[in-house]
Order: structure tokens, then C-alpha cells, then sequence
């Protein structure tokens, strides 16, 4: 399910509150398997994020996968970042927590950068490793899959898998640790603007419906 939030009632940006024992809210929500988030997803913030997430999140979907997508239109610049703690009274963290809440087997953050970022220049996507709420060896062992994808796909990946070294919170995925998800189930994931989002998106499907095949979320391939 894409959750368009500018369609809804409890649109971001909005003053509507969005009541977690609200059934009907629960309902739109709930994602047994996936959950993607995209809080930077204005146009001008993380500018190839949605075009990862969304192709992504619709391929799951049609191979059986329970995916539900959360993107944000609010101006991280303008208006409030929807990834700092101060952003947690907003609509769509609002909702974003009460999507946690039901306990997803995977929460993947997705984010983007701009190719002259040192750090991350020249990877075509990177893993960040956030000590204390996020699992290294879970994120390696995902980051082996995306490369394997690409050797699948006959395609060259720079995929990397990085100590967060920005003294900042990455709060969305705080707020999951808080909420209870194991550290393995908790990802963020930066992909890079100059590279292919078509070829991220892909190996982020390809890798998590690896997953979901060895996990036993789906049945494997014949």
C-alpha cells in the first residue's frame, strides 16, 4: 500500500492528529513484511529517494510481498525535517509510528546524496551503520545481496556499509529501536544522485525478496 499523504486527512504539513487506536487508521497502516520511509521526499531534499522507494515498494508488492510506503512532502529545509525528534509531533511521523507499531519484519529508511558528498562519493549506494540501534553484520549481510543482484543483472555496484559519522540523529530509525523492532530489522539506506535510482530500486527488491525467500515470508522460487 502507498500512503499519498497529501490525500489524506491527516496530510502532512496538516494539524489533523492521527489517533493510533483509530481502527480504520491501523488498517491503512499495517505492513506485515516491509516498510519503507521516505522523509525527505519534497522535491529538492533527497532527490532521487522516492524514485528509489516507490518502484521498489510496488514490485514487492507483486511478488507477494507485504510492503507499505510512507513519503513525506514536507520541506526538511522550510518547513521541519521529518527525520530529526523534533519532527515526532508531526502527521507523518504520526503515522510512521503507528505503522512501526505493528511490528514490520523490515523497516528500510531511504535517503539520497549528492555525488560531491565526500564521505559517500562515488558508492552507488550506502548502508549506514548507526551504533546501538541498528545490527553491522545484518546490514553487511543485505549489502552482500544488493551485490550479488548486480552481478546478477550484469551491472557494477559500489555498495558500501559505513559507520554513521554525521552528529545526528537519524530518528526514524531511533524511534523504531524505542518501539521495540530488533536491531537487524531496523535499515538506512543513501543512494547516490549522479547513479541509476532504476538499478538501486531493483537491487533493494532483489535483495529484500532474497530475504523474504530464506526468512520463509514467501515461498520459494520454483
Amino acid at each position: 500500500m502507498l500512503v499519498p499523504f497529501r490525500d489524506l486527512a491527516f496530510a502532512c504539513g496538516g494539524n489533523v492528529r492521527t489517533d493510533p487506536r483509530d481502527r480504520r487508521l491501523r488498517r491503512k497502516l499495517r505492513a506485515r513484511d516491509v516498510l519503507l520511509t521516505v522523509p525527505h521526499g519534497a522535491p529538492g531534499n533527497d532527490v532521487v529517494a522516492p524514485d528509489v522507494a516507490c518502484p521498489a515498494h510496488e514490485q514487492l508488492r507483486e511478488r507477494g510481498i507485504d510492503s507499505l510506503l510512507l513519503l513525506a512532502r514536507v520541506c526538511r529545509y522550510s518547513e521541519c525535517d521529518m527525520n530529526r525528534p523534533q519532527a515526532r509531533r508531526w502527521p507523518y511521523r504520526q503515522a510512521v509510528r503507528v505503522a512501526m507499531k505493528e511490528k514490520p519484519k523490515l523497516l528500510l529508511d531511504v535517503h539520497s546524496f549528492p555525488d560531491s558528498y565526500p564521505v559517500y562519493k562515488g558508492r552507488d549506494m550506502v548502508l549506514v551503520h548507526t551504533p546501538g540501534v541498528t545490527d553491522k553484520k545484518a546490514m553487511e549481510e543485505f549489502a552482500a545481496r544488493m551485490r550479488s543482484a548486480a552481478k546478477e543483472l550484469d551491472r557494477k555496484a559500489w555498495i558500501e556499509v559505513q559507520d554513521q559519522h554525521q552528529d545526528v540523529v537519524h530518528d526514524i530509525i531511533a524511534e523504531a529501536k524505542e518501539i521495540g523492532l530488533p536491531s537487524k530489522s531496523i535499515m538506512l539506506v543513501e543512494c547516490n544522485e549522479s547513479k541509476s535510482p532504476a538499478l538501486c530500486s531493483a537491487l533493494i527488491r532483489k535483495a529484500i525478496v532474497g530475504m523474504a525467500r530464506d526468512q520463509k515470508w514467501i515461498e520459494p522460487a520454483k
